[in-house]
């Protein structure tokens, strides 16, 4: 009698334990690309944003150098760079750009109502760490001077000032902030400490009332209840 060959297979699965643990690598994969991706969507945003102010700067000096006066408000206080893809600024530009997400006008803010003396042409960069930010001189959350928020501008014959507002003619220098006698220290008022991140301020301090500014490490104090607006700079924080 013949003996047939027996063939052993031997299966090997996965244990449940097992099979969590690659669905989590995976899954943190996933959350890691779709990070990244998101990244890059908010960098191109911001990278057409900078390059529809840049197209309107050169349109609006275009413009100067034909009617030596740039745009101006209309009685309501808008002007045509409010009509987003209109044409009513043509030939220097041919559609009027906007926000490619928000869909919403550029800020626009002539230094005087005649539009001749200079201009503020604003945007809001959604990338808080982004260096041009700084460079603009501008706050990352505070803005520049004008509309909290609009991080990046470009101005003629204005002041950009990081937070704050200013209004009305912004090309004289503007006047600086006065240092209290007595080392800096003026009052009970003191900067809180903000968050900054890579070196640049996300969150700014705020103005609090300190019963011992010295002892909390606060490089100045202020006998003004809002710190003089100065708390948007990390170099006015206190240690605590």
């Amino acid at each position: 009698m013949k003996k047939g060959f027996r063939f052993r297979s031997s299966r090997s699965g996965f244990t449940l334990s097992e099979l969590l643990v690659v669905v989590a690598i995976l899954a943190f994969i996933l959350v890691l690309v779709l990070l990244s991706f998101r990244g890059q969507i908010i960098k191109g945003n911001d990278a057409r944003r900078k390059s529809d102010l840049d197209r309107l700067h050169i349109a609006l000096e275009d413009y100067h150098n034909d009617k030596s006066c740039y745009l101006s408000d209309d009685p309501v206080g808008t002007n045509i760079l409010t009509n987003c893809n209109g044409v009513q600024f043509s030939p220097y530009v041919k559609n009027i750009p906007c926000d490619p997400v928000l869909k919403t006008p550029y800020l626009y803010v002539p230094t005087t109502s005649d539009g001749c003396s200079g201009y503020r042409l604003c945007t809001k960069l959604q990338d808080l760490t982004d260096p041009d930010i700084i460079r603009r001189k501008c706050h990352p959350t505070e803005g520049c001077g004008w509309g909290v928020g609009y991080n990046y501008c470009i101005a003629e014959g204005a002041t950009i000032t990081p937070g704050g507002e200013q209004y009305g003619d912004l090309s004289s220098t503007p006047t600086p902030t006065p240092t209290p006698g007595g080392g800096g220290y003026a009052g009970t008022y003191a900067c809180s400490p903000g968050i900054k991140i890579g070196g640049v301020v996300v969150v700014s301090g705020t103005c609090n009332n300190y019963a011992d500014p010295v002892g909390s490490g606060c490089p100045r104090s202020y006998a003004d209840s809002a710190c003089l607006n100065q708390c948007g700079n990390s170099a006015n924080w206190c240690a605590q």
